[in-house]
């Protein structure tokens, strides 16, 4: 419909600029319009255990709208500069100006991760602090069962994503599990469980272990160690 709309206008929409906000304003309105058919059609409620969730709040989604506003604006102040009034060229100068400096740090902070010599994102403070024990735990137990491949699995995706960062496989369980789930292969696998004691006593029943017992804690996450179940021939 909006090719069609545009092609009746085509003589209108000579100039590139012209087009290009109407294309940009197509877009954006197909992008917001889906987000909020999928937030209608998808309950927010994800799982027991998380808060509330939906498109619309995502404001990864909302990129290419917010870029366009941005382009606008400053066609609009700088296309027409030497016309404006004082307070609009102070604005325009303004704009410019945080346009700038966030630029420059984004390339700062790209060019010293892009310089360093070890890991590509280089571990911080928060880092250390907060992951480097589960990261130490995940190895321990990889030593301990050194004929074994070792799978983080986990309601949180976190900790998948702790995993892969140290190239451990990892499995991300789904919040809408609600029939018992077992874990097949045709290698030797250990799977750490890492969850919460909540999540473990729902999610016991459904993955065949005892809640109450948890071969080690860290913080309030819990840990739990299954073995694979060997495939059926």
């Amino acid at each position: 419909y909006t090719i069609h709309w545009l092609w009746k206008r085509r003589n209108q929409l000579n100039q590139p600029a012209t087009l290009f906000v109407y294309l940009g304003t197509g877009i954006s309105l197909a992008v917001i319009l889906l987000l909020f058919y999928l937030s209608i059609r998808n309950s927010a409620l994800i799982s027991r255990f998380f808060l509330p969730w939906t498109y619309l709040q995502e404001f990864r989604y909302f990129l290419f709208p917010v870029i366009l506003i941005q382009l606008a604006v400053f066609r609009f102040l700088f296309a027409r500069y030497n016309s404006l009034k004082k307070f609009w060229k102070i604005v325009a100068m303004i704009c410019l100006l945080l346009s700038l400096l966030q630029t420059g740090h984004k390339i700062y902070t790209t060019g010293k991760i892009l310089s360093q010599s070890g890991a590509f994102i280089p571990p911080s403070e928060i880092y250390r602090q907060e992951v480097q024990a589960f990261i130490d735990f995940f190895r321990q137990q990889e030593k301990a069962f050194p004929e074994y491949e070792l799978l983080v699995a986990s309601p949180d995706n976190n900790f998948g994503n702790y995993a892969g960062l140290e190239n451990i496989s990892a499995y991300y369980i789904s919040h809408t599990l609600s029939v018992p789930l077992r874990f097949h292969s045709a290698t030797p696998v250990k799977i750490l469980l890492v969850m919460t004691r909540e999540m473990a006593e729902y999610y016991a029943p459904l993955l065949g272990f005892e809640a109450s017992t948890p071969i080690h804690t860290i913080r309030n996450q819990y840990f739990y160690l299954l073995n694979a179940l060997p495939l059926q021939r």
